[in-house]
Formats: structure tokens, C-alpha cells, sequence
């Protein structure tokens, strides 16, 4: 298949249970030769591979690569240094896209030669029931910036599930995701906003996230909710480093304000909810935090109720106190 307008990046680990539901979702799109599908095996331990090659093999347009396993980050990699599209996109095997929607971003990306093209998504049960929930609120809409912008305009970090990104952008750029970690979303969309000149967000709903209940209680372990929450402290550390790459007043402040946030979020999050934590842990955080030269939380944050609860956070013995009452 010779320059497709668009590759769909789609990591599949253990993914048998969704590939036949996951087909169904595809179909519009099947033997398109302006839309590649690309399906990554992230080292699957069941018949994921063997499955999705014979689903391959019925179309011309389905492209199936195999790698030891790395987590999501590995395999979006792995899938864009291996794609030929204009245009990337990324879909999760159990989740959902409007392709109609998607056509009609592409072109518009396409028309206006943008490096990111955003738009919403809605999160559904399994049955495809909609939930009341978007995934962002900005002040501006339907109109051609720089990422910069939209940041000032209160786009949060966060899925990219939700962006049509130039894979030239990407690649010269070096924007790849950070391997190893959680939350990899929230830090690779922020490098990118950052670095996109040319941005539209649009309010047209692309995707659709499947929630499957009881999922996350079930999988969660002390060692999982523990990771999950340093890799925050990680991936504040990773954009306080974008200040390096930043002279300009508005730049520099977007960075501090961004990362501020995600710490802040880290100390809430385990000060709402401490259940798996204990007194150890939080001591590795702060002092993780303290080592970055993120605690105390210096700067400016995105909410008057994170500014002014940051005081309470930047007193330790205050705030150990308050944990105390809820650890082990």
C-alpha cells in the first residue's frame, strides 16, 4: 500500500477476548488504501499474534507487527516508526472511533497542513451506553493556533486517543512516548503542544472509551497504585526539563503551571485517597519530589483551590499530620 493519508496505531496485548469487537469497529475502514491499520503485538502470551495475522491476511490495508513486550508506550513506538501514513492516530483494541468524524478531521488537517488536529471523546459502558463526560473544556474552539495556545486556553494533558498528529512532526521532532512509565499520555501531549506551531481543536466527537466496570478495582494492587502514582512524580520531573527548551515569558510559565499541577494532583491524589499507601511511600514521593526540586510546589497552578491548598501542601509537618491520621 503506496502513501496513505492516515495510519491507525493500535497495541494489542492479550487482546484476544476484543479482536472480534475490535474487527467490527474497523469495518469502515477495512481495504481502504488511504487508511493504514497497523496492530501491535506487544509480546501477547495468548493467541493475540496468531489471531490478528489471520485477520491481517483478509485485507490489504491491516498490518501486523510483532515485539517483546513493553507496555503501550513500546508498542506506539514500535507502530510509528513503523507507519507510512501523513497523519497518525491511535486506538486502544477495546475502545472505540467515529470514522465518518475521523475522514472529516483528516481532511481538514490535510487541508490546512496542521500538525495536530484535536477532538472530543465521550466514555460508554460495554453495551455503548454514553456517560455524561467529556474529556476536555477549552476556551477556544475551531480555530488555527499553536499548541502554546491552546495550553493558555485550558487544554490539560491528557489522552491521545483524541489527536490526528503529523507523523512528520513527530519524527523530526523526536516526540516519541516515554517507556517505562504510566500516565505516558499526559507527557507526551504536553511535548507536543508545546512543539506544535500549527493546532485546531474542534468540539466533533471521535472517540469513544469503553469503561468496563469493576475493571480497575479488580486489577489494582498495592505495587500497581504505587507505581502509578510515582510515575506522576516522573512525569512532572520530565516537563519541569521542557524549561530548558523555553526562553519566552508565556513558554516558561505554561511549563511551571503544568507541572505544578501534576504534582499537585499527585499530593491530593494520595492525601483523598491513601488506601494500598503507607508512611514509607509517601516519604519516597516527597523525597523524589524534593530531589527534582518540585516540593514545595513553587509557581503558578491552574485553579484558585490549587492555589491556595498548595500552602497547606508546602507545610510537611502540616501535611504529614494530616496524613498520619490515614496511614499505616
Amino acid at each position: 500500500m503506496s502513501s496513505p493519508k492516515l495510519s491507525l496505531v493500535i497495541p494489542v496485548y492479550n487482546a484476544v477476548a476484543h479482536l472480534e469487537s475490535l474487527a467490527a469497529v474497523l469495518d469502515p475502514v477495512l481495504n481502504r488504501s488511504d487508511i493504514e491499520i497497523i496492530l501491535v503485538n506487544d509480546g501477547s502470551a495468548d493467541d493475540t499474534l496468531n489471531t490478528a495475522r489471520q485477520f491481517a491476511g483478509k485485507f490489504q490495508n491491516v498490518l501486523v507487527l510483532d515485539k517483546a513486550n513493553g507496555g503501550a508506550a513500546s508498542a506506539r513506538n514500535f507502530g510509528i516508526r513503523n507507519a507510512n501514513g501523513k497523519y497518525l492516530a491511535f486506538l486502544d483494541a477495546d475502545d472505540r472511533m467515529d470514522f465518518k468524524v475521523i475522514e472529516s478531521l483528516l481532511e481538514r488537517a490535510e487541508a490546512d497542513a496542521l500538525d495536530i488536529i484535536g477532538f472530543d471523546l465521550r466514555y460508554i459502558d460495554v453495551a455503548g451506553n454514553l456517560q455524561e463526560r467529556s474529556l476536555h473544556q477549552l476556551s477556544t474552539y475551531d480555530v488555527l493556533q499553536t499548541g502554546v495556545d491552546y495550553l493558555e486556553a485550558g487544554y490539560q494533558p491528557s489522552s491521545i486517543c483524541i489527536f490526528l498528529v503529523a507523523r512528520a512532526f513527530v519524527l523530526s521532532n523526536g516526540l516519541f512516548f516515554e517507556e517505562g512509565i504510566t500516565h505516558e499520555d499526559v507527557e507526551i501531549s504536553f511535548r507536543w503542544m508545546m512543539g506544535a506551531k500549527r493546532v485546531v481543536f474542534t468540539r466533533e466527537i471521535g472517540y469513544f472509551y469503553v469503561q468496563h466496570l469493576g475493571s480497575v478495582t479488580n486489577q489494582l494492587t498495592a505495587a500497581k497504585k504505587q507505581k502509578y502514582l510515582m510515575d506522576e512524580a516522573v512525569v512532572a520531573a520530565k516537563m519541569k526539563q521542557q524549561l530548558a527548551n523555553y526562553s519566552g515569558t508565556k513558554e516558561q510559565h505554561l511549563v511551571r503551571k503544568n507541572y505544578n499541577s501534576v504534582v499537585w494532583n499527585l499530593l491530593y491524589t494520595i492525601y483523598k485517597d491513601p488506601e494500598m499507601l503507607d508512611r514509607s511511600f509517601v516519604t519516597a514521593v516527597l523525597d523524589k519530589l524534593k530531589a527534582d526540586g518540585l516540593y514545595p510546589v513553587k509557581g503558578p497552578l491552574k485553579t484558585t483551590f490549587q492555589t491556595f491548598s498548595k500552602y497547606v501542601m508546602n507545610t510537611e509537618f502540616l501535611w504529614k499530620m494530616l496524613l498520619n491520621r490515614k496511614l499505616k
